[in-house]
This record gives C-alpha cells, sequence and structure tokens, in this order.
C-alpha cells in the first residue's frame, strides 16, 4: 500500500512537471547529504559504489532519471580517498575518477567507479568523504531550449542551498532517520540478512534512545521481517522506506523556501 501511494505520488509530480513545459528539459539541480567520515565504497562485479541522500534544490525543474549525470558544483566537495599498500592516504577529486548519476529519482545518487581504476591508483581501498553544503549540477542537454544559466546555478549552489542544510545537516527526526537508512544501504551486501545490519552499518546499540534513531531501527526491523531473509527484497524496502523520508523532506524544504519561485 505504502509502495503504491509512493509511486502515486512520484507520478503525479512527474506530471505536475510535465505541464510546466517541455522546454524544460535540463532536471534539477540537487543538495547531497554531507558524509564527514570517510564511506566505504562497495566493490561488486567490478564496480565500487556509494549512495548519497539528496533533495531537489528546484522545483520548476523536472526530475531526473535513473542515470541522469551530474557533477559537483564545487570539485573538492565530493573526494575520493584512497589508502595504498603502505597504508600511505590520497585524496582525490572524485569527479575525475567516478561516474556521479541520480539514482531511482531525485533522492539519491551513486558514485560509481571501475574496481580497476581503483587498482590503478594503488588502492587497496577506498572511500567518499562529501563537504557541507555539496550541490550537485546536472550535464547540460543538447538542444535544450531551458539551459541552466550561470546565475541560476550560482544562485541555487548559494543561498538555497545553504537553506536546504536545515534538513540536510540537522537534528530533526526524519533527517536523523533519512541518515541512519542511507548508512544501512550502504552496509547492505547480497550476503546480508539484515540481523546484524544496525550495529555493523550504524555503529549503534540494540535499543537506540533518540527519536530519529527509534525511527530508523523501526524501519529496518519492519524491513526485515518482510524481507524473511532476502537480500534484495530488504534493500528494496529500506530504498522505499528512504526514499518517502527525502521526499517528505522534499516538500517541507519547498514550503519553507519557495525553491523554483
Amino acid at each position: 500500500m505504502l509502495r503504491s501511494a509512493i509511486i502515486a505520488c512520484f507520478a503525479t509530480f512527474s506530471v505536475f512537471l510535465t505541464g510546466m513545459g517541455n522546454a524544460a528539459a535540463t532536471p534539477q539541480m540537487l543538495a547531497v547529504a554531507a558524509l564527514e567520515n570517510p564511506q566505504n565504497l562497495i566493490c561488486e562485479d567490478g564496480v565500487c559504489s556509494v549512495e548519497l541522500s539528496a533533495i531537489c534544490l528546484q522545483k520548476n525543474r523536472r526530475f531526473p532519471g535513473s542515470q541522469s549525470v551530474y557533477h559537483p558544483y564545487d570539485p573538492d566537495s565530493i573526494q575520493l580517498v584512497i589508502h595504498d599498500v603502505d597504508g600511505n592516504e590520497l585524496r582525490l577529486i572524485a569527479d575525475d575518477y567516478a561516474a556521479i548519476r541520480s539514482k531511482r529519482t531525485f533522492t539519491a545518487v551513486t558514485v560509481r567507479i571501475d574496481e580497476n581504476t581503483l587498482k590503478g591508483l594503488g588502492a587497496v581501498d577506498a572511500a567518499i568523504v562529501v563537504a557541507e553544503d555539496t550541490t550537485l549540477v546536472p550535464d547540460p542537454i543538447p538542444f535544450d531550449n531551458y539551459p541552466h544559466t550561470a546565475d541560476e546555478i550560482a544562485y541555487t549552489a548559494g543561498p538555497l542551498r545553504i537553506m536546504a542544510s536545515g534538513w540536510m545537516a540537522g537534528d530533526g527526526d526524519q533527517t536523523v532517520a533519512a541518515r541512519l537508512m542511507n548508512k544501512m544501504l550502504n552496509g547492505l551486501t547480497d550476503n546480508t540478512t539484515g540481523g546484524d545490519l544496525w550495529h555493523s552499518a550504524t555503529g549503534l546499540g540494540e535499543i537506540p534512545t533518540d527519536a530519529g534513531e527509534i525511527q530508523a531501527k523501526a524501519i529496518l526491523d519492519s524491513c526485515v521481517s518482510k524481507a524473511a531473509g532476502d537480500a534484495n527484497a530488504l534493500r528494496r524496502c529500506l530504498e522505499m522506506k528512504h526514499d518517502s523520508t527525502m521526499y517528505q523532506m522534499n516538500l517541507d524544504f519547498w514550503d519553507a523556501a519557495g525553491a523554483g519561485s
């Protein structure tokens, strides 16, 4: 029921954006949540990736597809952190080596890099860090009649992004819950059943006390019960819960900021 409601909500939103006119071809700029501590890249089938939570900063532009191309407004705001065999740390601009793409809608993005690329850099491990107030700008679309202007990009990456930090970097219940769900999604592998995911991904105790932590733990417990040991089903459940939480945060941000008006 909840999944159907979320799909219907996004479908309604899509129709609304389509109604803004076909000229609005370029997708929205996005705000991504900061990662103060490095988030390890998970490598599977030759590709290493990490998922980041995001919200849309521009209500009046269409939302991205599942693989829209993005780049950080400040290239240095998303860094690739690697360690070599001797333990030396190297920090690189992630956009020089990784592909940053929207995932599902505007509620999440992935940073992906080929495992062979990491090996070529001499990395024995790799992680991503994201600075506060990081903004993603979409690749220009050829023959677009409504491209982003320099002023639009500067305003969105400036005042609007700073305002969005109240949701992306705050300690509200939804923000904390979404942050923890993102950690669990990044800690979930094909071999994970969910029983130990809470502690391994979040580092928190079995009985949380903060309201946002309690919400996230309840979501995980519900998803684990529904998934019945199926890691793919567990991931889909957590993705749905994460995205619905981020979407509600986005609605609150739009209401407060008048974004896109």
